[in-house]
């Protein structure tokens, strides 16, 4: 029996929302289903001061642990560019996880040897979705499926918290609740054929 393949799938945690934010973990998975996770220690990185107390009650995640706890930023790099090479690994925020993603290698000094795309648009390819209308709802002028579309993702991430037994916003439960949509979004589309 062939073994599973998942898309590869990242998250990080950051110190804030704000501009000078910084990544403090991440997460990635493998195309096993595999899933890594690493606590970031900022304190190799002397601009990197921006905490902000709220989303720490978030993560929970907290400065002491971070250095304690966390790897350098070369070295949490290292890893990644070691397990994804090649590969496209999904966000389901990309641009922030981009950023972060930025951040991290800039500090290391390092460039990736992967590519971070929009799990959304993997999902909505999946379900073979477009965001361009058909002929058919051009002609019989049908709103956009933009808003049911949303609500069908909505469903399917719902679903995907219930089966999880973790907490949301630590990297790697985020990681795991996108592989979770996507087994969701395989069966169910496997059950349609």
């Amino acid at each position: 029996m062939a073994t599973e393949t998942f898309p590869c799938f990242i998250d990080f945690e950051a110190s804030s929302l704000g501009l000078d934010s910084y990544p403090i973990e991440v997460a990635l998975s493998l195309d096993d289903g595999t899933v890594e996770s690493y606590l970031i220690d900022p304190s190799t990185v002397s601009h990197w001061s921006d905490w902000d107390s709220f989303a720490e009650s978030l993560h929970k995640i907290t400065q002491s642990e971070l250095r304690a706890s966390g790897l350098s930023p070369l070295d949490i790099t290292q890893l990644m560019n070691e397990r994804l090479a090649g590969k496209v690994v999904y966000s389901d925020v990309q641009e922030y996880d981009w950023k972060w993603c930025q951040k991290l290698f800039e500090a290391s000094g390092v460039s990736p040897t992967f590519k971070i795309s929009d799990a959304w648009m993997l999902f909505n390819h999946k379900l073979n979705v477009t965001h361009e209308p058909s002929l058919t709802q051009i002609m019989t002028a049908s709103p956009h499926t933009d808003e049911k579309l949303s609500s069908i993702l909505n469903q399917y991430s719902a679903q995907a918290w219930k089966d999880l037994d973790c907490a949301r916003h630590r990297a790697a439960c985020d990681v795991r609740h996108l592989i979770e949509m996507w087994k969701l979004i395989t069966d169910t589309q496997s059950h349609n054929y």
